[in-house]
């Protein structure tokens, strides 16, 4: 819709899709359920669902040929070509919409370079040069090549409402759509007074799918997809001694019950750990509003969280490696590798000469139980290493079903956990997946946000209070 204006959109039949029609059922879920899953498998070949394109960004040459386009109809018969993933996150959205009484319809998706050369051609020769410079998308430059981008229509009393001015007025209806759609993986792509950034007038019908996680990061700061490139771009250039960009949890979380290990004795290493000069935690700004929001989440359920470690700087993991490497140094094997051979701590995993803590969107966390006054039983403690520690040790983390089984393996002597401690793993695991992390598979304890702001940076400044 943005390549029209609003007055004028009614007299180029050419880019609307809604005509009169009575409502009609949803889209099936279980086809759109077989479309995400497709589509996960595609994003990991390297779809690139942050692209940017407008007035000053062109599509990338080599986009277009990879786009993964799929032929949709909406409810009126009409057929559309559009993105895989977007539309199966469209259809969850629809149907989440429809059991609020509220019927969005496709009404302009993808339209090929080509197509976009054909449009300028047939309205420079009826409406003349002038008009189309004002109007029409220059070919390369619209969103709507990437076929991530969502124009829809609404049906209100059997009506279709597809004209611009009539759409802007249905304010109460896009009140009730806009909160939705990050959780389905959408942004609204122009927002109102953002027209200077994004070239294009508020148009509440637009809609862009960029994945669930940035979604809901653009959405909650209340950014356009330019400032959130901007921002992206910039937090990629950030020294690794620059603090600026992370807080002292407890100040965000002040719910949060801290217990910092690496700044007492009382760790694998059996010393406390270089860069640990203060008792304090420390996550990007980021990170932080996210776990506010699992701590809000569990203290519903009667839980706190309580905090073993998040950001570590770098030189606290070199600390770590000077110390797997001294294979004598054995002084808290019995209490936290009791199985394991310190010869395998690298093999393993348990030790690497990078961490995801020093990116500062990672914590190592556990459940504090307000009805008993005592830290949740999860059947092991926090940094063992063993297989024991593994988030499907005893269960199915998937399915959240305790099975008192492990892929087969044999426990340890005193190993297996019972359905309570699982179950208490799975609370943890749960809350921390709804809001936005996602787990290591050897570690109950640790989860790191999905959407990291600094996904490449491992930052070398010590914790300290601010």
């Amino acid at each position: 819709m943005n390549m029209l204006n609003a007055k004028k959109r009614s007299i180029i039949a050419i880019l609307s899709a809604c005509t009169l029609a009575p409502i009609m059922p949803a889209y099936t879920p279980m086809v759109a359920a077989n479309i995400v899953s497709a589509a996960e498998m595609e994003q990991v070949q390297g779809i690139d669902y942050l692209v940017l394109v407008n007035k000053t960004h062109k599509l990338p040459d080599d986009y277009e040929a990879n786009v993964p386009l799929i032929t949709a109809k909406n409810s009126m018969g009409r057929e559309f070509q559009i993105e895989r993933e977007t539309y199966a996150h469209f259809v969850q959205l629809r149907d989440a919409l429809l059991k609020q009484g509220i019927q969005i319809e496709l009404d302009s998706v993808y339209r090929s370079v080509a197509r976009q050369q054909e449009i300028v051609k047939e309205f420079t020769e009826k409406y003349g040069t002038d008009y189309v410079r004002q109007y029409v998308a220059v070919p390369g430059y619209s969103e709507h090549h990437t076929g991530l981008a969502v124009d829809i229509c609404l049906m209100v009393d059997g009506k279709v409402i597809d004209d611009n001015d009539e759409m802007i007025a249905q304010k109460e209806i896009f009140a009730k759509i806009h909160p939705l759609l990050a959780d389905y993986g959408f942004i609204l792509r122009y927002l109102p007074g953002k027209e200077n950034i994004t070239g294009y007038s508020y148009e509440p019908w637009h809609f862009r799918y960029v994945g669930k996680d940035a979604a809901k990061e653009i959405s909650r700061k209340g950014l356009t997809l330019e400032e959130y490139m901007t921002e992206t771009t910039q937090q990629r250039s950030v020294s690794p001694e620059d603090a600026r960009g992370f807080v002292v949890l407890s100040e965000i979380v002040p719910d949060i019950i801290t217990e910092v290990r690496y700044y007492t004795t009382y760790n694998f290493v059996g010393d406390r750990i270089v860069g640990y000069e203060e008792p304090c935690v420390l996550m990007t700004r980021e990170a932080a509003d996210a776990l506010k929001e699992v701590s809000d989440d569990v203290m519903s359920q009667g839980y706190r969280l309580k905090i073993y470690d998040a950001y570590r700087p770098q030189m606290a993991v070199d600390h770590f490696v000077r110390w797997a490497e001294d294979l004598g140094d054995k002084r808290m094997k019995e209490y936290f590798y009791p199985e394991v051979d310190k010869t395998r701590l690298f093999a393993d995993g348990y030790i690497d000469a990078k961490s995801g803590h020093s990116r500062g969107s990672t914590v190592d966390l556990t459940l504090f139980d307000m009805k008993t006054g005592k830290e949740a039983d999860m059947g092991g403690t926090f940094d063992h290493f063993g297989i024991e520690s593994h988030p499907d040790w005893c269960g199915n983390p998937e399915t959240m079903q305790y099975t008192g089984k492990y892929k087969g393996n044999k426990p340890p002597k005193n190993g297996e956990i019972n359905e309570t401690q699982f179950k208490n793993r799975m609370i943890l695991r749960q809350a921390m997946l709804r809001h936005g992390f996602k787990p290591l598979s050897t570690e109950w304890w640790h989860f790191t946000m999905k959407n990291e702001p600094y996904p490449d940076i491992y930052f070398t400044f010590p914790p300290h209070l601010k």
